[in-house]
């Protein structure tokens, strides 16, 4: 009898304490410690960053203006380009932008976003540009080409170009 009088009271406390818990644990799989996983993105909301950093990117490339540019790619992003090295790092890619505007302007750049594919802090974007290429002192010649961009979630929440790279549909002569 000692025994019921003290085990029926411990049990309901346990139980209640279970209830408790159960009740102020609202956090998803994805918020429980321990886990990698990130809450899932927003395709639709992916998407208009990634249109609004494209539109961004166009103005710093026919502006000529290699610091905005290079703000838009992550502390760690690398630029791919055909018929060169990679320009690893914002620094490079700032200084190898301004090294490009030296000996030439972009004229009607354009980018056609085909997909987007998500996949916890990453994103892939693929699609086609065309663009007009002006030689200082030059002729205008038009290029057009395909690009594979992953964009890499920021701690911020930010979204970030990690690795662009692209190349031409102009076959060399």
């Amino acid at each position: 009898m000692r025994l019921s009088r003290t085990l029926v009271p411990l049990l309901g406390l346990a139980a209640l304490g279970a209830c408790a818990k159960a009740a102020d644990d609202t956090r998803t799989e994805a918020e429980s410690p321990g886990t990698l996983a990130a809450p899932a993105a927003d395709p639709a909301a992916v998407r208009r960053v990634i249109d609004s950093v494209n539109a961004v990117l166009i103005e710093a490339l026919t502006k000529e203006d290699a610091a905005a540019q290079s703000a838009l790619y992550a502390p760690d992003g690398m630029v791919m380009l055909s018929e060169m090295p990679a320009w690893k790092g914002r620094a490079s890619i700032e200084e190898n932008a301004k090294a490009m505007f030296e000996v030439m302007d972009v004229k009607d750049f354009k980018v056609t976003t085909d997909n987007v594919e998500i996949g916890g802090d990453l994103a892939v974007e693929t699609g086609t540009f065309s663009m007009t290429i002006v030689p200082k002192g030059g002729k205008a010649t038009p290029e057009a080409g395909k690009y594979i961009t992953v964009w890499k979630r920021q701690t911020d929440g930010t979204w970030k170009i990690y690795r662009d790279i692209s190349n031409s549909d102009t076959e060399k002569k």
